[in-house]
């Protein structure tokens, strides 16, 4: 049923995307005029824990530089980075473990695209638009944690992980736009991502005695795991954007 959707909804995009083409080739007369530089933020908000998800959601820079009246040149920039920090102190004799628990989580990203878009105007506010952006991006996330156990023995462990993303992406969108004022507008976009994901972890801790001020296991890694993923994915929301116009011919 999944490949099915995926299917239907590759059909539509590549369907309207034509469409818009087409029209892009034939623009009327009275809407040769249109500004050249589209300035604009972005964001990419989740669907699924909406409240939780988005506390860190990814931003950027999206500027288009219209072509004609109706075809566009885009060239994004997005930054990623989310921190959290949890301490925990348990006192009770009775746990073997989770005492002076401390965690340490950092992630950033960066991701660079360029894409071409086709608009279609069918009210006066209102225009669609379809096309497609390639992107590539890099990403780090580290994890770092400790705690001490109360035994027998008593000890202490610390592990630090490393996570490094290589992404390369093809992205065909649909969408809409709504303009607030003749040089202002906000845009949402519905899009398939066809994704290609290299990851590679470097995993390394150690194992205290604390009795003994022994160190058991003085490094159990470096683990150097690589793995690679193709993925398709379709994302109701993918992009909200609002961008300021400039340069009017």
């Amino acid at each position: 049923m999944n490949h099915f959707f995926h299917h239907v909804c590759l059909a539509a995009l590549l369907g309207l995307g034509t469409t818009l083409a087409a029209s892009a080739q034939t623009a009327p007369p009275d809407t040769a005029r249109f500004y050249k530089h589209h300035l604009g933020v972005t964001a990419s908000p989740q669907l699924d824990h909406f409240f939780t998800a988005n506390r860190s959601l990814p931003v950027g820079l999206l500027y288009k530089r219209q072509t004609t009246a109706n075809a566009l040149w885009r060239y994004g920039l997005v930054l990623n980075q989310d921190y959290s920090r949890r301490d925990e102190n348990n006192t009770n004799p009775q746990a073997i473990i989770k005492s002076n628990d401390e965690y340490v989580y950092n992630n950033w990203g960066v991701s660079v695209s360029v894409g071409r878009e086709f608009t279609h105007r069918f009210a006066p506010h209102w225009m669609g638009t379809a096309g497609v952006d390639a992107s590539a991006g890099f990403s780090r996330n580290t994890r770092e944690y400790s705690y001490q156990r109360f035994g027998p023995p008593p000890g202490a462990h610390s592990q630090t992980d490393r996570f490094r993303y290589y992404q390369a992406n093809l992205t065909p969108f649909i969408g809409l736009r709504y303009s607030i004022w003749s040089s202002l507008y906000v845009s949402a976009e519905s899009a398939i991502n066809i994704s290609y994901l290299r990851e590679v972890i470097d995993s390394r801790g150690s194992d205290t005695n604390l009795a003994t001020r022994e160190t058991v296991f003085k490094d159990f890694g470096p683990q150097n795991v690589t793995d690679q993923f193709l993925t398709l994915r379709y994302k109701l929301i993918s992009q909200l954007s609002l961008h300021y116009l400039l340069g009017r011919r």
